[in-house]
């Protein structure tokens, strides 16, 4: 999986791989889907994955391609307060009220489905395939954190929209993941629910790839338990 700045490199990887005869190109998804004009519109940055996979689209003749779609790093994110909360100070940031639903993926989910994709090769040429661990939102995670830490969290509000401005001023100030981090998490918690994966063509992948679902209440408990 490239890293965000390096995103523009990937179509030199893609060439090369045609050259070796590679027969299955899994480009640097992994997060949101690139492929949604909506959400290039939101995270502009976005926009080499989106220009990859319509590269990969004009030459199946040369290469198959499977791009995996995983919504958000969910523990990842948890711990470095990425959707919105403080672990350590107990406070909870609900933007646009908290009730939008996202589809999001722990790390260990994350890698499951490059090997199924791999034994299922035929049904996974050049789509979309989108996975989860579950889909929920930050109410539900508020909850869950609660009963978890044996705790009531200090609740804070806030507007995605003022997430992205943020986000877009630290940018501009070469605050390169403060400022990518938060253009993101207004993706992610905005309530256009652009990261809820769950009514997407073609659904969600996990039963056709032998994938388990994952509970948000024993994944953050596990969290808290680290």
């Amino acid at each position: 999986m490239l890293p965000i700045v390096a995103l523009g490199e990937q179509q030199k990887v893609a060439e090369a791989a045609i050259k070796a005869g590679v027969k299955r190109f899994i480009p640097s998804e992994y997060g949101s889907d690139s492929s949604s004009d909506l959400v290039i519109e939101a995270v502009p940055f976005f926009q080499p994955k989106k220009a990859q996979l319509d590269w990969l689209t004009s030459h199946e003749e040369h290469i198959t391609w499977t791009a995996i779609i995983t919504g958000p790093f969910f523990d990842w994110g948890l711990e470095l307060g990425m959707t919105g909360f403080d672990l350590n100070n107990r406070v909870a940031t609900l933007v646009d009220g908290g009730n939008t639903r996202f589809t999001t993926s722990t790390v260990a989910q994350i890698g499951r489905p490059i090997i199924s994709v791999l034994k299922h090769p035929s049904e996974t040429r050049n789509q979309l395939v989108f996975v989860e661990s579950f889909t929920t939102t930050q109410l539900e995670i508020l909850n869950a954190l609660q009963e978890a830490t044996g705790q009531d969290w200090k609740v804070k509000e806030e507007t995605s929209e003022n997430v992205r401005l943020d986000g877009f001023k630290k940018l501009g100030e070469g605050d390169i993941v403060g400022g990518g981090a938060s253009v993101i998490m207004a993706l992610v918690l905005g309530s256009e629910a652009l990261e809820d994966h769950t009514s997407v063509k073609g659904g969600i992948w996990n039963e056709r790839l032998g994938l388990e679902k994952e509970s948000v209440e024993d994944t953050v408990m596990a969290v808290i338990k680290q």
